[in-house]
């Protein structure tokens, strides 16, 4: 074999592992189950639900920012609690231990959803 055939050889290889890497379904981060915290939904409850909802551009039901920093922080998977059929993403443990002792509390803080 000479160099050029060692060099199209060596191109198709990378190719391929390329190719093979962008196809593979990436993990998901390994976390805890997020646990469901029970909360009475009331209308403004879930338009406060539904606005930080929207903070990251998205209505997916994935809340990124942190709801106890009200939406200044960004949320990890990490830190993740359910209320409702929102996954709500906290920055900390603290904020986690904070949000699931008083949901209502810290949702009602949010700035409210233009109209």
């Amino acid at each position: 074999m000479n160099k050029h055939h060692l060099l199209l050889l060596a191109s198709i290889c990378v190719a391929l592992t390329a190719c093979d890497r962008e196809t593979k379904p990436q993990p998901e981060p390994t976390t805890a189950a997020s646990p469901r915290v029970e909360l009475q939904l009331t209308d403004e409850l879930r338009a406060r639900l539904a606005a930080a909802d929207a903070v990251d551009g998205k209505t997916d039901h994935v809340i990124e920012k942190c709801v106890s920093c009200k939406l200044q922080m960004g949320g990890t998977p990490e830190f993740t609690s359910t209320v409702a059929d929102y996954r709500v993403q906290l920055c900390s443990a603290g904020c986690k231990k904070a949000f699931e002792g008083d949901p209502g509390k810290l949702l009602l803080a949010l700035p409210a959803a233009k109209p």
